[in-house]
């Protein structure tokens, strides 16, 4: 079977997975964003300066998308996982969205 002939006879499944595959690139070029930003903190190595280890990295924000969550309150958590392991924490910090007001408790 020639190039032309296999072309016109998968066509279909061709442009769905160049489709598929230029959607990816573009969600990962245009829409995927850092999930969170490292902040400098050198008051924590300060403060646990006993420890002798540099925690200056050891600050982050993350952004929360409030236009995409329906109005309540949420428990502030932090969910890591590496390899095989799977750690989550809540915080004592909450965030109560009602309507398009934010605050933090």
């Amino acid at each position: 079977m020639s190039t032309g002939n296999w072309l016109r006879t998968r066509r279909k499944q061709v442009i769905t997975h160049a489709s598929i595959i230029v959607g990816f690139v573009l969600f990962t070029i245009l829409v995927a964003e850092p999930l969170f930003e490292t902040m400098i903190r050198e008051s924590v190595t300060g403060q646990f300066k006993e420890l002798g280890l540099n925690l200056d990295y050891s600050g982050f924000s993350a952004p929360i998308p409030t236009r995409e969550i329906a109005s309540g309150e949420y428990s502030v958590g932090i969910y890591i996982t590496k390899d095989h392991i799977e750690a989550l924490i809540y915080t004592n910090k909450a965030i109560i969205k009602s309507g398009d007001t934010i605050e933090t408790k």
